[in-house]
């Protein structure tokens, strides 16, 4: 019943989002992608995910959230993701106060391995590469 209680809850404010989807997650939270960001750059698709958390996490300067956007820049061939920015939010979903802003200019790739929590991320993206613009997802 726990498994299904963050979903459920969480189920009218995705229907709002609009181009957000579901692409993983567990107990403790939800990962989501937007559909609409994802775009070529340079070696490969930048793309926008969020989690959303039951319960409050703490940014890299202690404040709490319960909402992360992050933008990476995702390799479908050698399997990366490189952190290019993030936004902290105190609600679930990018909703209420931001709490913080980073953004990253020299994070280098990350290789996404199994069980990873961007695995289902680069999964995604790189389906739609394949798929190509407009063939939905």
């Amino acid at each position: 019943m726990r498994r299904l209680l963050l979903p459920l809850l969480l189920a009218p404010a995705l229907a709002a989002a609009g181009t957000w989807s579901r692409i993983g997650g567990d107990d403790d939270a939800v990962l989501l992608l937007d559909r609409a960001s994802v775009r070529s750059a340079g070696n490969g698709l930048k793309a926008a995910t969020m989690q959303s958390y039951r319960r409050s996490q703490s940014t890299p300067d202690g404040k709490p959230y319960l909402s992360v956007r992050s933008q990476h820049l995702y390799n479908c061939e050698e399997g990366t993701a490189t952190l290019l920015a993030q936004d902290y939010f105190a609600g679930v979903l990018g909703r209420g106060e931001p709490v913080g802003t980073y953004k990253y200019e020299s994070y280098d790739p990350e290789r996404i391995g199994p069980g990873a929590v961007l695995e289902a991320a680069l999964k995604a993206v790189c389906r739609m590469k394949k798929r190509g613009p407009g063939k939905g997802g």
